[in-house]
């Protein structure tokens, strides 16, 4: 090798590790939906309820919670409200309660409400996206009985395995009131509405 490709191969190779030490570190791993999984979830708040008076976590217990986290102009949402809808229809007799959740405003989520059919609870104008770790539009979230999150579900879930879950938490067993709720939340959520 000649002195003058040593010279430049140590030449990039100091730069490279120049390179290597000024780059920042990467960024932490953002939380994702599937975190949740096996957790109590957050209270669902809104400024205003289509469909439902306010629900409430503590109300909400021994029941089985869909929660869609949807937007009208979002092509995928539009294409699972049938689904819910039919699940909403099958199954709320059963102890299913399905809470639709969007950013949007009264005025435009009412009138799409009542264009699409949606026979379920939905709750708009909500803030709680981000203690959802919603970052992308639709996310399904299914809470079984004892108030923890059983399933986390995108875009790509097929509705079959959505509704497998949902009818298999509802055949199981309400959990004791004399446990209580251990899950250590203590976030005063109770009774604000």
């Amino acid at each position: 090798m000649s002195r003058t490709a040593i010279v430049v191969a140590l030449a990039a190779a100091s730069a490279a590790a120049v390179a290597l030490c000024a780059a920042e570190p990467p960024p932490p791993p953002q939380p994702t939906p599937q975190d949740l999984v096996g957790k109590v979830p957050p209270e669902i708040t809104a400024k205003y309820w289509i469909n439902s008076d306010p629900l409430k976590r503590e109300a909400l217990r021994g029941k089985v919670v869909l929660v869609d986290f949807w937007g009208t102009w979002c092509i995928p949402c539009r294409e699972a409200i049938p689904h819910l809808v039919a699940l909403h229809k099958k199954y709320a007799a059963q102890g299913l309660v399905i809470i639709g959740s969007t950013l949007e405003a009264k005025e435009k989520v009412e009138p799409f409400v009542k264009q699409m059919g949606i026979n379920y609870a939905i709750g708009g104008g909500s803030d709680v996206f981000t203690k959802y770790n919603v970052s992308a539009i639709p996310v399904v979230f299914i809470v079984g009985k004892d108030g923890k999150v059983v399933m986390a579900a995108d875009a790509e879930t097929k509705f079959d395995k959505i509704e497998s879950v949902v009818a298999a938490e509802l055949k199981k067993s309400p959990p004791s009131d004399k446990a209580g709720d251990k899950s250590g939340d203590k976030s005063g959520e109770k009774g604000k509405q």
